[in-house]
Formats: structure tokens, C-alpha cells, sequence
């Protein structure tokens, strides 16, 4: 199953890839050097289903980064990948394959929020989560 998740986790990392200027990792770096930064963290998965064949529902959490300045600062900045709509849209993006590059049988955005200051190697952030689910095939 490793495997099966690791490709999922890099299919979405590809897929945010094509977002001009967003650099992305497909884990949590030690230290960001280049911002906007986005990294994808494994948050779970969820029974197997066995209608047609053996799938599973996983959960997977994509993290923005932008830079803060001061309080307050970079909040606004946000919105752009916040918006349902746009070339910087998290969501937009994400809808445009919902395949996510042939790794997932269907992936959707399923709710974003928890806007806050992350701390990452001695940085301070704006931050804000994009709340990922999946279903995926997979063949014993």
C-alpha cells in the first residue's frame, strides 16, 4: 500500500506544479527557501470498498505557505489560491485532473480553512490547509 499512496502523494505534487511560482514540496521541508511554497502531507485513509474491485479512500492535506512579514501580513495574499476559480486556484487545479496525472480514480478538494502562522525551520509563514480525499483502484 506504500507504494500506492506514495504515487498518489506524487501525482497531487505534479499536479500543483503547474500553478506559476508555487514551489512544491511532496513532504514537510525542513526549511523553505522559495515562497510561495506548498508541501502535501498523507493525513489518512479510510475503509476499503469492494464495489467492482478493491478500492480504498485516502486523505491527503496540501499546506500554503506564503511569507509574513508582519501580523496580518500575507492574509490576503491567500485568497488567490483560495478561490474556487483562476490560474493560482489550489481548487481550479486540482479540478483540472481529477485524476491527478492517472494516480487516483477521482480526487477533490473537500474543504480549506485553518489560515494561521506555521513555523518551519526558524521561518514564520502564513499558512492555510486544502483538505484532500481520494478513491483509489488498487489490485491485490
Amino acid at each position: 500500500m506504500a507504494n500506492e499512496i506514495s504515487g498518489t502523494r506524487d501525482g497531487l505534487k505534479t499536479l500543483l506544479e503547474n500553478i506559476s511560482g508555487l514551489r512544491v514540496y511532496d513532504h514537510r521541508p525542513d526549511s523553505v527557501n522559495e515562497l510561495p511554497a506548498a508541501f502535501v502531507e498523507f493525513a489518512g485513509r479510510g475503509e476499503g470498498l469492494t464495489l467492482g474491485g478493491s478500492s480504498f479512500v485516502g486523505r491527503l492535506t496540501v499546506i500554503v505557505l506564503l511569507p509574513k512579514a508582519k501580523p496580518g501580513d500575507g492574509y490576503d495574499d491567500l485568497t488567490k489560491y483560495l478561490d474556487p476559480l483562476g490560474t493560482q486556484s489550489i481548487e481550479a487545479q486540482l479540478d483540472s485532473d481529477s485524476t491527478w496525472g492517472g494516480s487516483v480514480d477521482d480526487g477533490r478538494v473537500r474543504e480549506f480553512g485553518n489560515l494561521r502562522t506555521l513555523e518551519i525551520g526558524g521561518g514564520r509563514y502564513v499558512a492555510a490547509d486544502f483538505r484532500c480525499e481520494f478513491v483509489k483502484q488498487v489490485s491485490s
